[in-house]
């Protein structure tokens, strides 16, 4: 009996031990567990935070290319009202030589009584000479301004 006694003592001590342990045994896996959700938190963020700046930076971007956009195509209604205006000029200025013509200039030279005169009436001619040549120069450049304009307006519109 005194056997069976030291027994029942040493059994009890062994899972009184044991129960003791065992919750200390658990509670490192259960850290261990915490530590790796808690690092896998902080990268979710990590990986969020990053994400929301690229946001903001497309955000941006678009803005810019949307003023982009808009201020091409207001240049491009401007450079055609400028075209618009310019044609009406050529045309004027075409009729008044198809009815003055071009007859009346030299003889405008010819019937100058002096040389003063025909000085004068070169220089005149010269001038609107001039004038042409620098109005045909403007429309070739807005048309060319308006050529530019349409292709950067696609290209934005692609990106």
């Amino acid at each position: 009996m005194k056997f069976r006694r030291v027994l029942h003592v040493f059994l009890a001590v062994v899972l009184t031990s044991s129960m003791l342990v065992l919750p200390v045994s658990a509670e490192p896996s259960l850290e261990n567990q915490r530590n790796q959700a808690l690092a896998r938190r902080e990268q979710l963020v990590q990986e969020i935070q990053s994400t929301i700046a690229s946001i903001d930076q497309i955000e941006i971007d678009l803005i810019s290319k949307g003023e982009e956009i808009e201020a091409t195509r207001q240049e491009l209604i401007t450079a055609n009202e400028n075209k618009e205006q310019q044609y009406q000029d050529m045309t004027l200025r075409i009729r008044f030589m198809y009815e003055g013509g071009e007859i009346n200039a030299l003889e405008r030279i010819l019937n100058a009584g002096s040389i003063a005169e025909l000085l004068q009436q070169a220089e005149y001619i010269q001038t609107l000479h001039q004038f042409d040549r620098n109005m045909l120069n403007e429309i070739a450049a807005t048309v060319q301004q308006i050529a530019d304009l349409e292709e950067r307006q696609l290209q934005e519109k692609v990106f």
